[in-house]
């Protein structure tokens, strides 16, 4: 159930390119590969053993009830973890799991929002970061103590660059995480005599156009500005290279009529205008953009995971995919301007979080449940079954161990931004997404120009305007 824009299927009704839709999914094929390389299954035993976590039947006659998400492709999948971290917190607490999977994003906001009324619900509930806008809002939340990290089984456990709010370190605990970065295809780059991945935005429309050169269908990139899903990514990523953003810092004011974003909108369209990106995506919608990379008719493609590897087994590009961060520098520039983050946006992290709600019938147990399932052998077995990036130390070392390509997702994630987690993010992508279509629509007519780009930007503005309104409405 995973995808190359790092998101899940339940994550597609309010957040940005999911699973099953833009970016292609896990395939079996790829889940059997990865159980052949000795990562654990379900029958691994208890692994835990820090007095700690093993409470010696502490939770003797005790259940808790967890609700997660649909994080594998099947069924089965999904059971073969549960499984494995059901038997492995019977064996440390004694304690039974109940586990309760939603399917869409509309249940985990019900979640919130039923819990937060009723004072009622799981004792641990999945998130991710972009809910966690939803929940800090509502307050939900067990504030997390140093005792109660001591039955995560502390901070040191974690990978450092998800020790931050957002990700781990607040009121919740990452249990995977998904890093977007730059795909690309080294044999159509070596073709094209490019010695390796761009480092700045000129840098990376000189390589589309190289590759672009070589003809025969191939082109550098595509975008897909009409997705629903996707397009947010590479015109957010843009604009804070620039130094801009789409809302402000206090989160009053949108901005997404400011003269910077309409500069990262004609520089995405330019793409088109200077013929490098395949002309057919300005009416795509869905997966188009990784079928045609996996083909290996595209050099690049921007802001996909590390499921791109597995999807890919079986194709023309299975040993000629690798993997960069996204350029920064804008062109023009010679670094990243005032105002863009500290490394521009290498990439995007997508937490996916564990947190004990206040209502907890026993929080202790919680915890214990969240160490377990962020424990070495589960994380190591979700990565078997769904190419997630694990969050703690022990598992990322083994699966850069075992898989080369791995590296750079692990070695980036410090450096990536974290997915805007705002209450009202849902809106702003809906709003990028309408903008998008409207352009390319434009585009395709002959009618695009400088006048509709910024009365696209002026709708888009005023819808993301009225929803913080509303946003701070419902807070006051």
């Amino acid at each position: 159930m995973l995808n190359t824009r790092g998101r899940r299927v339940t994550r597609l009704f309010l957040r940005a390119c999911v699973v099953g839709t833009t970016c292609g999914s896990l395939s079996a094929t790829a889940v059997g590969t990865a159980s052949a390389a000795g990562l654990p299954n379900s029958n691994v035993g208890p692994q835990v053993s820090d007095s700690s976590v093993n409470c010696h039947g502490c939770g003797d006659g005790k259940t808790v009830t967890v609700w997660v998400e649909a994080v594998t492709e099947t069924t089965s999948q999904q059971t073969k973890w549960e499984d494995y971290v059901a038997k492995q917190f019977k064996a440390n607490t004694g304690a039974t799991v109940k586990f309760t999977t939603m399917s869409t994003g509309t249940e985990v906001l019900n979640a919130i929002e039923q819990g937060a009324a009723t004072n009622t619900g799981p004792d641990v509930l999945d998130t991710a970061n972009s809910y966690n806008g939803e929940a800090e809002a509502a307050k939900i939340y067990k504030p997390i103590t140093n005792a109660d990290w001591q039955l995560v089984g502390g901070k040191s456990r974690f990978a450092p660059g998800v020790l931050s709010y957002g990700y781990t370190g607040g009121n919740t605990v990452d249990w995977y995480l998904h890093t977007d970065l730059l795909a690309y295809n080294t044999k159509l780059f070596h073709e094209a005599g490019i010695s390796g991945p761009p480092t700045t935005w000129a840098q990376y429309v000189a390589d589309g156009e190289r590759i672009t050169k070589l003809g025969h269908g191939i082109y550098g990139v595509a975008s897909e500005p009409p997705s629903p899903y996707g397009p947010w990514h590479d015109l957010y990523t843009i604009t804070r290279d620039m130094g801009g953003n789409w809302v402000n810092s206090t989160l009053t004011k949108a901005t997404l009529d400011t003269p910077i974003v309409a500069k990262a909108v004609e520089f995405w369209f330019s793409w088109y205008k200077d013929g490098f990106a395949d002309p057919e995506s300005l009416s795509w919608t869905g997966n188009q953009e990784q079928a045609l990379f996996i083909e290996g008719k595209l050099g690049m493609e921007n802001q996909v995971n590390s499921s791109l590897i597995t999807s890919a087994q079986g194709t023309p590009v299975e040993k000629d995919i690798a993997f960069a961060p996204m350029p920064t520098v804008p062109v023009g520039d010679k670094s990243l301007p005032s105002g863009a983050p500290k490394y521009g946006v290498p990439g995007f992290n997508f937490a996916y979080t564990l947190g004990v709600p206040r209502w907890a019938s026993d929080p202790s147990l919680g915890y214990r449940f969240i160490q377990v399932a962020t424990s070495e052998k589960a994380e190591l077995l979700l990565y078997n079954l769904t190419a997630s990036l694990p969050t703690t130390v022990g598992a990322g070392n083994v699966v850069a161990a075992e898989y080369p390509l791995i590296k750079p997702f692990i070695k980036y994630a410090s450096e990536a931004v974290v997915a805007p987690y705002y209450s009202f993010w849902g809106s702003v992508e809906n709003a990028v997404s309408v903008l998008g279509a409207t352009l390319a629509r434009d585009y395709q007519n002959g009618t695009y120009s400088d006048a509709a780009v910024q009365t696209a930007l002026i709708k888009a503005n005023s819808t993301v305007q009225a929803a913080m309104d509303a946003t701070a409405s419902s807070k006051s």
